[in-house]
């Protein structure tokens, strides 16, 4: 009987090695898991619900210390060698080191908590700082604002930027992130129907921001601040650019950013029209390829004369093949706002491309206030000349070219290469390319560049082109407060688009599982060579 009790024992002890088997395999499972955790952080992958992927790991993990257990109940006395022989106290001596390691760690970040300081950012480009613009937005604010999130899975980026607006806020901003899904009736109370989108209340106001972003966040905030509506009127007729093209020479850009800013844009005939609308905050001539006619003008002039504003987006004559027509409008700008149009081509030799007249210098006014470190370019663009200082008048400029720059007057040299500049005859350098000159006593605003490529969707986007119009437009309409938010553009650190997802897994697994799989190898070959060596 005794014999048969042996046997039975004998028996399950050589079945204890399944334990550690167990144990094994929900080590893996338990890496696999993690491996999916991180694809789903990394959004390489969305699942509707991923709370089965933590219950997974949960069980694999529990199972690891199962099968650990099982095996010590079967086999203790191999467990009791193990502790009390040399490798025992080698891992006794390790695991004592790992305790006091984390221990320290914890110590560490308790002391951190009770004494929080303010959060760094590492990151090249500064992503996870708020634009100075949007700490100016926050400080701004008269009511208080909640921000509603609603997202069926909370984004960390979001959460980061309305904390950090939160912090900055002084108190008068705070968010709180809502499942649609789990409170439909929330989202419907605030007409929410896409995932991902935030809303802002301030009072009785609100407004939705479908594709969350800084700077359309602060958009909101500042249709929040400033409910009215300010429209902006662009002149047709001449041949300018339009705001509904799409093409390279298209508005759509600008559009769009102003649209987002709460501006009201509205298109303006002003030969069939013959007047100006008295509710336009700004007028904008967006590139006439035609010279506007006298009557035009006097009514321009009259609009200034009560207070209005005007953008004029210039283009030279020698590029639009008017050179032989009279231009009632250059003419009024020189005589009453001290901004003479030159009929030259600016010739800058700082890039290869001569014919692109890059900035140099910014004068000190809000327009450039923001855009004073980063470059604008202007191509095929005319220069300006800044008139004697009147009474009337306030005159600034706000970009100019570099001292090599000239303004070549001579279209057959440009046409046959051959640039050279000729004293008497072409413009001197540094050269103007856009100025501002203000009323103080009617509070007229006169805004002229002298290229309007700048604007177009073809270079909205390059550098400090798009801040540089939406600035303008903002100042002629009396918006100075709101000045377009600043922001560099991600400096680009991901692997190529080339790389497949296949391969980002790969690389994943390798971090998680394959190095932690080269260390225990390498440790049981430690062990092994320890254990041959007796």
């Amino acid at each position: 009987m005794m014999a048969k009790k042996r046997s039975r024992k004998t028996t399950i002890k050589n079945y204890a090695y399944i334990a550690l088997i167990v144990s094994g395999v929900a080590l893996l499972a338990s890496a696999l898991f993690g491996l999916f955790k991180l694809v789903l952080f990394l959004d390489l992958y969305t699942l509707q619900n991923d709370q089965w992927v933590n219950t997974a790991l949960y069980i694999s993990l529990g199972m690891i210390l199962v099968g650990l257990a099982v095996y010590a109940l079967i086999v203790p006395e191999k467990v009791r060698d193990f502790f009390a022989g040399r490798q025992g106290r080698y891992g006794s001596n390790a695991a004592i080191n790992l305790i006091a390691f984390f221990t320290i760690i914890v110590i560490a970040n308790m002391w951190a908590y009770a004494a929080p300081v303010e959060d760094l950012d590492f990151t090249e480009d500064l992503q996870h700082t708020l634009a100075p613009e949007t700490l100016d937005t926050l400080r701004l604010l008269r009511e208080p604002v909640h921000a509603i999130a609603f997202y069926t899975q909370e984004s960390t980026q979001i959460r980061d930027l309305l904390e950090n607006m939160e912090n900055s806020s002084n108190g008068k901003f705070d968010f709180e992130f809502v499942n649609p899904d789990t409170n439909p009736a929330r989202a419907l109370q605030y007409e929410v129907t896409s995932d991902r989108t935030i809303v802002l209340v301030m009072g009785d106001r609100r407004e939705s921001v479908t594709y969350p972003t800084e700077q359309a966040i602060v958009n909101a905030l500042m249709r929040l601040m400033n409910p009215g509506e300010r429209i902006v009127y662009f002149l047709t007729g001449h041949g300018e650019h339009s705001l509904e093209a799409t093409d390279e020479a298209g508005l759509s850009r600008l559009q769009s950013t102003l649209i987002g800013k709460n501006y009201v844009l509205r298109t303006l005939n002003l030969l069939a029209e013959n007047r100006i609308p008295a509710d336009a905050q700004a007028l904008v001539i967006a590139g006439p390829t035609q010279t506007l006619s006298a009557e035009e003008v006097d009514l321009i002039a009259q609009y200034l004369e009560q207070g209005g504003s005007l953008i004029l987006l210039s283009e030279s004559p020698l590029s639009t093949g008017n050179t032989d027509q009279a231009d009632p409008l250059a003419a009024y700008l020189a005589a009453n706002w001290n901004i003479g149009l030159n009929n030259d081509i600016v010739i800058d030799p700082s890039l290869d491309q001569v014919l692109i007249a890059v900035s140099a210098s910014y004068g000190d006014h809000p327009i450039v206030q923001n855009i004073q470190t980063t470059n604008t370019y202007y191509p095929v663009a005319r220069s300006l000349t800044i008139g004697s200082e009147t009474a009337d008048v306030q005159t600034t400029t706000l970009v100019s070219t570099v001292n090599r720059a000239w303004g070549e007057t001579n279209l057959a040299e440009i046409d046959q290469g051959y640039l050279q500049f000729n004293a008497g005859a072409d413009t001197p350098g540094p050269l103007v390319l856009g100025a501002v000159s203000e009323n103080p006593t009617t509070g007229g605003r006169v805004i002229v560049f002298g290229d309007s490529d700048f604007a177009t969707d073809s270079l909205f986007d390059v550098y400090g082109n798009g801040n540089m119009i939406v600035n303008a437009i903002d100042y002629a309409a009396g918006q100075e407060e709101y000045i377009t938010l600043t922001r560099s553009e991600p400096i680009n650190r991901r692997l190529s688009d080339d790389v497949k997802q296949g391969t980002i897994l790969i690389l994943g697994a390798a971090f998680i599982c394959l190095l932690p799989l080269l260390i225990v190898v390498g440790g049981v070959a430690a062990w092994l060579m320890r254990r041959a060596q007796g």
